[in-house]
């Protein structure tokens, strides 16, 4: 597995602002992950919804993070960014939440040790969205998005790769983060 995918659609209610440009020690939580996946010596790409006006993304050494758009028709719904993934990719991906600001290279590196497909797993929680997908799983990612199925229906019998409770924690809420 090559590549890897930080999600990250867009303006989140529960923040009040987009999610992916809260600043974390001066760097924007997306660019952060993104950071986290390239250190764990992936190819890394930016999910964003629609066609935003945001600046340019860099890493933060300042290298360049490309930047991938999801199409902006329909219901959002975070399968959509997993679709996004698999079809620009054309191959297995890893793909990430951007609000997980205590994620390291070491939980992404347990992830892809695990057999594909896998999702990500502590103690206290599972996250469907921390997870590698297959290729071959396109199309039911299409169709579960399309019905508004739950994330976790993508990864109902998947592997389970065990990370840190620290890297597995949420930021939904300012102070989180």
């Amino acid at each position: 597995m090559r590549r890897g995918y930080v999600l990250a659609g867009g303006r989140s209610s529960r923040m009040g602002r987009d999610k992916a440009l809260i600043p974390v020690d001066g760097v924007p939580l997306a660019a952060r992950i993104a950071d986290v996946l390239a250190a764990a010596g992936l190819d890394v790409y930016l999910i964003r919804r629609g066609h935003p006006a945001d600046p340019p993304w860099h890493l933060p050494d300042g290298a360049a993070l490309p930047v991938v758009h999801e199409p902006d028709d329909g219901e959002p719904h975070p399968l959509h960014g997993v679709v996004t993934a698999l079809t620009h990719a054309g191959e297995d991906v890893l793909v990430c939440p951007c609000d997980l600001p205590a994620l390291t290279a070491e939980d992404v590196g347990v992830l892809l040790a695990a057999p594909v497909p896998a999702h990500a797993r502590s103690p206290s929680r599972t996250h469907p969205l921390l997870a590698t997908v297959r290729f071959a799983d396109l199309q039911r990612a299409r169709e579960l998005a399309r019905t508004g199925a739950p994330v976790r229906a993508l990864v109902e019998g998947s592997a389970v790769a065990e990370v840190s409770e620290a890297g597995m924690r949420n930021a939904n809420r300012p102070g989180e983060v």
